[in-house]
């Protein structure tokens, strides 16, 4: 079913699209406009590691408008970082599609770049649709589902920058350099209050079992369980389920398992969670998606149960804090790690096999060496 629905996207994407490329690229801007205008259409983890670069263009004095996904959590996550001079989120329905591109030629922008490093079509229509004097796009294949339109708009990119790295940091700097933007090296962000932040006495640990990517990545909830049971017994802590709304039930049922645990996913915004992970929290227990990231940037020890797709892509990396952690599979023979997928073949309806292959007492070391 899930193939079929991406085969018919890719049509209807493949004869709308070109008809909304024949009045692109917008003219240039003639009145008072940003430094920088950014097309991130992402999901939240993905918007979270470009903040680092957001964080060296403000250090720089750009004046930066954000073009971003609604709804999820993005605008409310880069308020908090006060990086960003305007905030503009747009619907990512198809049939808003074509009113949301109109609506950015009132935009005016120097420079307009995509983040994250992928081709997403869509995205490289908005950075076409805004009125700026150059344009910067990505010279890549990942992410990019419709080669044939990725040749047309990279003839009306003013510039494009090969980006090669498989690593997202890299990415970026390979990306910067070649834009002319920064020539530094590029850490997962962390907010700036984090180098002064101050672990909290009480040991409350937050478990995040769910995954906003897909059932795929998510570590089984018993595991979960175990892992938390087990800390229960051997330390002084608290236990708190965390997610968002669409986890509410996924909390419920850890909870069941740990009936010591509270269950708070869906009670809390990105703002509210920032807080609490900044006030309260010890550790953070979490499968690969974006509450690892909000988790880090929080300054959070944080312990990130992965897979083998995008391997490299995000984790593991080299370029974490110390003291947070990857945790990836045990077995030795899983021919198929990596398989630097977005999603993995093996996937039907249920955890992928390279999650599955993460054992439970290797968590529980990763864990305690964190504590």
């Amino acid at each position: 079913m899930n193939a079929v629905r991406t085969a018919l996207k890719h049509t209807l994407a493949g004869v709308i699209y070109p008809w909304l490329l024949r009045d692109l690229p917008a003219p240039r801007p003639s009145g008072e406009r940003a430094d920088i205008a950014v097309v991130c259409l992402a999901a939240l983890g993905d918007f979270v590691v470009f903040c680092s670069v957001a964080r060296e263009l403000h250090k720089q004095g750009k004046r930066i408008v954000l073009i971003c996904r609604e709804n999820k959590g993005i605008e409310e996550f880069a308020e908090l970082t006060g990086y960003f001079d305007q905030i503009i989120p747009l619907s990512y329905e198809y049939r808003k599609r074509g009113s949301a591109l109109r609506m950015l030629r009132s935009v005016g922008a120097d420079l307009v770049i995509v983040a994250p490093m992928g081709r997403h079509t869509f995205s490289d229509l908005c950075a076409l649709s805004i009125s700026a004097n150059r344009r910067v796009l990505p010279d890549t294949l990942q992410g990019c589902e419709l080669p044939r339109l990725k040749r047309i708009i990279d003839r009306l990119a003013d510039t494009l920058v090969p980006v090669t790295a498989v690593n997202e940091q890299e990415r970026y700097e390979q990306y910067l350099r070649g834009a002319g933007l920064y020539n530094g090296a590029i850490m997962p962000f962390a907010f700036d209050w984090v180098a002064n932040r101050n672990a909290p006495e009480r040991k409350l640990i937050a478990v995040f079992p769910g995954a906003s990517g897909g059932e795929f990545k998510r570590w089984p909830i018993d595991r979960f369980a175990a892992v938390s049971n087990y800390l229960l017994v051997q330390y002084s802590c608290k236990i708190v389920a965390c997610g968002s709304s669409n986890e509410k039930e996924l909390g419920t049922q850890f909870c069941a398992l740990v009936p010591e645990a509270i269950n708070r996913c869906g009670e809390m915004t990105i703002a509210d969670l920032v807080s609490f992970l900044k006030a309260q929290v010890s550790l953070c227990i979490c499968n690969d998606t974006g509450s690892a990231h909000i988790s880090v940037a929080c300054g959070v020890p944080t312990v990130v149960i992965c897979g083998g797709w995008e391997y490299g892509r995000f984790y593991p990396n080299a370029r974490l804090p110390g003291y947070c952690c990857t945790v990836l599979p045990d077995k030795d023979d899983l021919a198929c790690v990596p398989c630097g997928k977005s999603q993995p073949d093996c996937v039907g309806e249920g955890t992928a096999i390279c999650v599955l292959a993460v054992e439970t007492g290797t968590v529980k070391s990763k864990v305690q060496h964190s504590l």
